[in-house]
């Protein structure tokens, strides 16, 4: 197993956690804890799709190439991946800015429902990276 794979299979299960339980402390009203966790997570998911842009770029030497038939999932997966990580960082932004312009208004009014749509979404590319690593 690579580094690589390690690593992100580490920062899967660990993203898995963490979300769950910013999750639990956003409904039980505890919100500057769940602010400064998703905060963290969408840095650590940011750091993550820099590190995988640069070991596609420069490889891995270590990793083992994964059969043709998967380059659809990888690619689905990758995309699938991004649209949480986009959201969540939108909602941060309109939280942390929270004045201003009509879509940092839409997003804080609606940052319960944008909320509950993303977390299953990021949850299901997490549990397919883990699938990744176990599987290919």
């Amino acid at each position: 197993m690579s580094l690589f794979l390690a690593i992100s299979t580490i920062w899967a299960v660990a993203a898995i956690v963490l979300l769950v339980f910013s999750w639990r402390l956003a409904r039980t009203g505890k919100t500057h804890v769940h602010k400064t966790l998703m905060i963290l997570l969408a840095l650590g998911a940011w750091v993550f799709f820099a590190s995988y842009l640069f070991t596609q770029r420069y490889g891995d030497p270590a990793a083992v190439p994964f059969p043709k038939e998967h380059v659809i999932w990888m690619a689905v997966h990758g995309t699938i991946g991004l649209i949480p990580l986009v959201g969540a960082t939108c909602l941060i932004v309109s939280r942390v800015r929270s004045k201003g312009n009509y879509r940092s208004t839409h997003l804080n009014r609606n940052h319960k429902h944008y909320g509950r749509v993303l977390v299953v979404i990021w949850l299901f590319t997490h549990l397919g990276g883990i699938f990744n690593a176990v599987f290919l």
